[in-house]
């Protein structure tokens, strides 16, 4: 069985649509989970509308508002899904993203936790780009995970959960400390579509996810024994932050311990991104990659924009 974890507060403007996205998939065999994380809109009658529909839907109201990683462990502990994953209200998937997910983790052995490609979709459901999942090994650098996978629960239960001091990258934090441990595999279908809208967290909060990033980074920076190309990865991601954050010391900083520390690195695309945002600034090359028709860079987080 797949367990899929809803966790929502005041939801209720998109939740109908994420819940219709699960009850249409091929794969039949789920269980859905709704954490309404203490709404005060519509949210909980919305839920209990779904609950009427399947019996398959299950239902848990948090009496304080505990945040989308406290929500998601609440979750995980509901779950019996020899499969887990979550989606967030705003968001949805393909019809067969279950049924492909769920086959090849069944029909290899070997990997623990597979991601796939995604769609993104504006306000009104109008599909506005694609993107194409990274390898696993590219983790350090950005949280290739996305919004759309599929673990073992054996992976919960040896990493434990969700890490509830770090709200808005809590999910960047889980794959890192699952990396270590499991097999990541990335798949190319799209089979989730990712709604970006003016009252996404990431749209919000862009600086604090920044902060987080780089506090979360710094910190597998340190503690872990990693090779030397992943080391050079992060501090290039921490040169792109810094640069965001206007710190140009610390960001010069960073891109001198990747060159230095993995000299091989500078013929990686992602070297010469930290190098030309140091130079020009972040707020330049953002310029520049929008004019040369790049698209959505949904590189420094998976999307936090289904919970305050």
């Amino acid at each position: 069985m797949v367990s899929i974890i809803l966790p929502t507060y005041n939801g209720a403007r998109f939740l109908r649509e994420s819940v219709r996205s699960i009850l249409e998939q091929t794969y039949g065999n789920w269980e859905l989970i709704i954490i309404d994380d203490s709404s005060t809109d519509e949210t909980p009658e919305i839920i209990a509308g779904s609950v009427r529909l399947d019996s398959r839907i299950r239902t848990h109201r948090n009496q304080v508002n505990l945040r989308l990683p406290g929500a998601l462990n609440v979750g995980m502990g509901l779950a019996r899904g020899e499969f887990l994953t979550w989606t967030s209200d705003d968001n949805r998937y393909r019809p067969e993203a279950l049924e492909v997910m769920a086959s090849f983790l069944r029909d290899n052995a070997g990997v623990d936790v597979v991601y796939t490609g995604y769609s993104f979709m504006d306000d009104t459901g109008k599909i506005t780009g694609y993107n194409s999942p990274a390898p696993p090994s590219d983790l350090p650098y950005s949280n290739v995970v996305g919004p759309s996978f599929l673990y073992r629960s054996a992976v919960a239960k040896r990493i434990g959960g969700y890490d509830e001091s770090l709200v808005l990258v809590e999910d960047y934090d889980f794959w890192l400390r699952a990396f270590r441990l499991f097999q990541f595999k990335a798949l190319r279908s799209d089979l989730y579509v990712y709604r970006i809208h003016s009252q996404s967290l990431s749209r919000k909060n862009d600086e604090r996810i920044r902060l987080a990033i780089r506090k979360l980074l710094e910190r597998y920076l340190y503690e872990q024994n990693l090779p030397k190309r992943s080391r050079a990865l992060i501090n290039f991601r921490l040169a792109r932050e810094g640069s965001a954050l206007r710190q140009g010391d610390y960001a010069r900083s960073c891109l001198f311990k990747a060159l230095y520390g993995y000299p091989l690195s500078l013929f990686s695309p992602k070297a010469w991104l930290a190098i030309f945002s140091c130079l020009l600034g972040h707020r330049t090359l953002e310029r520049l990659k929008a004019a040369l028709g790049k698209g959505h860079f949904m590189d420094r987080n998976r999307g936090t924009d289904h919970i305050a």
